[in-house]
């Protein structure tokens, strides 16, 4: 028997950042954006 997890439903945004982490090694082309939530 298999059961979903039940995933939050709402989340509060404390940083958001189109460019990924600043300090990432990747190409600023290749970043993926980020956001930090609880």
């Amino acid at each position: 028997m298999t059961t979903k997890k039940k995933l939050e439903d709402y989340a509060y945004v404390l940083d958001f950042m189109p460019y990924g982490h600043p300090d990432s090694k990747v190409p600023i082309h290749k970043r993926e954006p980020l956001a930090q939530v609880i």
